[in-house]
């Protein structure tokens, strides 16, 4: 009888070569190799069972935790972790851990801007749990993880105990911006840890929750255009537009205006160079850690450690081949952006005061305050349009000496200079501590299948095609499907009655 036992036998190599299969797939190689045809549910609890051999048992991912601290810590200098356990009558139970390495945080404090995304993503093994994160960008504008844990759930205790232990780490750098997908509980936490950052909400959130009450294509395109507008007389004049056409919307945002939530550009400081309207960095740290997150959670943790070391090496090593003054992203940039320059009028006043005019708008730019009245060049620290204009009509004048020094090669080397040691098999960590063991968490597991995929809106793009169960062609539906119906596997018949037969005569 094919057992779930001799279903992890089988599929135990799949899984080991090519990570995750899901059990439907398992379930078609299974039928093809082996001619027989298993409930769903019996695939699933086997493929349970080779993944618990392949990365290990989830009651012992917990008793190796306090190894994994001490040999993380002791390999890479400046890394804080830190563990919290609450007791119970039969031992200390895992509650949450906070991971900061060394190599990262430093990395952000010498060479990143001093922006963070803070976001969750669901866990999707035995015991559940959120993994938390705050993901910085580099000079070229790639995600730099800076520290990740785990925690029980999103709430205003769990978000106060990331938050504190991420204060420990890196402290209060000058000009720091919190970004976060406006929630509430994670906003009430940052105001207790880090009253005087400056907190950005994500505009597609935020916007998620306007069109609740006030739908439209006329006012999205003057949500987004207030939140893309660097200037504050642009920003009002995008509200006075949405006054003349839907008041309570209007008076929605002046309630917003009243909260601690900055999302217009406008309101941006110019410290961080940074004009992100959008969480999207800790998105990307989401699908960056997706495929793991199914995994024990030592597992799980020494998989994302892994990750880090081999990015921070392959950016390392790319680093060294660069040979100009600013990283190459910028240079593409600006030489895309100067093909339009002929279309701008210059003005001098002095050597480094002009006024640029494009059509109908004029602005002043102050090249040594590396400042323009449109603002976009003190928030990005990348010259705007008018700068160049002004730039290139200097003679012997270098763009690149007017990019802010987070967007030069130095400072982008400066970011992963440390390294992230590697770490030997898990049998081999060496515990000097007490060498007490935790248990699992106090969790009771949903009933039913865990789910992998979240529940997207319904505005959202549904990635992939949808299978005509019919004709078995992708792009149509079975209901309203003229093509002739696919013929069926006789073979796969013949198994799917047998093994009907044998149900009802057990």
């Amino acid at each position: 009888m094919a057992t779930k036992n001799w279903v992890a036998d089988r599929v135990i190599e799949w899984l080991r070569n090519e990570g995750e299969v899901a059990p439907s797939e398992l379930r078609r190689r299974l039928v093809e190799k082996y001619h027989v045809a298993l409930p769903y549910h019996r695939v699933r609890r086997g493929k349970e069972i080779a993944m618990s051999i392949i990365h290990g048992c989830w009651d012992n991912s917990y008793s190796k935790m306090m190894a994994f601290k001490e040999e993380l810590v002791r390999r890479n200098h400046g890394t804080m972790v830190k563990i919290d356990r609450i007791q119970q009558h039969d031992g200390w139970h895992f509650r949450r851990i906070f991971i900061s390495i060394g190599a990262c945080s430093v990395g952000f404090l010498i060479g990143c801007r001093p922006f963070l995304g803070l976001d969750g993503c669901h866990l999707k093994g035995k015991y559940k749990g959120v993994m938390l994160a705050a993901t910085s960008i580099d000079g070229a504008n790639r995600l730099f993880p800076v520290a990740y844990g785990i925690v029980e759930s999103e709430n205003i205790e769990s978000w106060t105990w990331f938050l504190s232990a991420l204060y420990e780490a890196i402290g209060m750098p000058n000009g720091l911006v919190l970004a976060s997908n406006r929630q509430k509980r994670l906003e009430e936490a940052i105001s207790k840890i880090y009253p005087l950052a400056e907190y950005r909400t994500c505009v597609r959130h935020l916007y998620k929750n306007f069109k609740k009450k006030f739908a439209g294509n006329i006012l999205q395109k003057i949500v987004w255009s207030a939140a893309n507008a660097f200037t504050t007389t642009s920003y009002i004049s995008s509200l006075e537009s949405l006054k003349t056409i839907n008041m309570r919307a209007y008076e929605w945002f002046l309630d917003l205006e009243k909260r601690r939530e900055i999302w217009s550009r406008s309101q941006f400081g110019t410290i961080a160079k940074c004009h992100y309207i959008t969480n999207n960095i800790s998105e990307s740290f989401n699908a960056w850690v997706a495929d793991p997150r199914h995994r024990p959670v030592l597992d799980l943790l020494d998989t994302v450690r892994q990750k880090i070391m081999e990015m921070m090496d392959k950016r390392r090593t790319l680093a060294a081949r660069w040979k100009r003054k600013v990283v190459p992203f910028v240079v593409k940039n600006v030489k895309e952006s100067s093909m339009c320059l002929t279309e701008y009028h210059v003005r001098r006043s002095t050597d480094y005061k002009a006024e640029v005019s494009y059509k109908d708008k004029r602005c002043e730019v102050v090249l040594n305050e590396r400042k323009c009245t449109c603002r976009r060049w003190q928030v990005s620290g990348i010259p705007c349009m008018h700068a160049l204009a002004f730039i290139h009509s200097i003679r012997g004048a270098k763009w690149e000496d007017y990019v802010d020094d987070y967007f030069s090669v130095d400072k982008y080397k400066a970011t992963y200079q440390m390294e992230v040691a590697p770490m030997p098999d898990i049998n081999e960590w060496v515990i000097t501590g007490d060498g007490e063991s935790l248990l699992p968490p106090i969790s009771r597991r949903p009933a039913g299948r865990p789910r992998k995929n979240r529940i997207k809106d319904f505005d959202e793009v549904k990635k992939g095609r949808h299978k005509c169960k019919r004709c078995g062609s992708f792009g149509n539906h079975a209901k309203k499907c003229k093509e002739p119906e696919k013929e069926s596997d006789p073979s796969m018949q013949s198994m799917t009655s047998s093994s009907s037969v044998q149900q009802a005569y057990r």
